[in-house]
């Protein structure tokens, strides 16, 4: 009896954890919310990362001057993997959070690089009744 007990506080404690890991990763990503431009901080020549798609992966597209590279990106983890498409192996990047409209990327070919996000310059206009 007592072994059925503790198994079923022990189903309890991991249900209970669970849903705090998911909604962590939930508030993570919108925290993040990384569909969107982001210009590398102080680049010359600009280099710019477009993601488009959801929260978690989607579609992404590199600008270095007129050097441009595409592919699939997706979060796994706390990291970001980019899949180029003309092939090769997929590159994971450490990625973090600084604030709204921040962030760093850390991996090969994007050493210690700060982005920040691109203001929308779209302002909606009311029309007056």
């Amino acid at each position: 009896m007592i072994f059925l007990v503790a198994g079923v506080a022990a189903l309890a404690l991991l249900g209970i954890w669970l849903m705090r890991a998911r909604t962590s990763r939930r508030q993570w990503l919108a925290e993040l919310h990384l569909p969107g431009i982001w210009d590398l901080e102080d680049a010359t020549p600009p280099v710019v990362l477009e993601f488009s798609g959801g929260n978690e992966q989607g579609h992404y597209l590199a600008r270095t001057g007129s050097d441009v590279e595409e592919g699939e990106w997706r979060i796994a983890g706390r990291g970001l993997v980019m899949a180029r498409e003309e092939g090769g192996d997929p590159v994971e990047y450490e990625l973090r959070v600084f604030g709204p409209g921040s962030i760093g990327v850390h991996g090969p070919g994007r050493e210690r690089q700060v982005y920040v996000r691109r203001g929308d310059n779209v302002v909606p206009i009311h029309r007056r009744s």
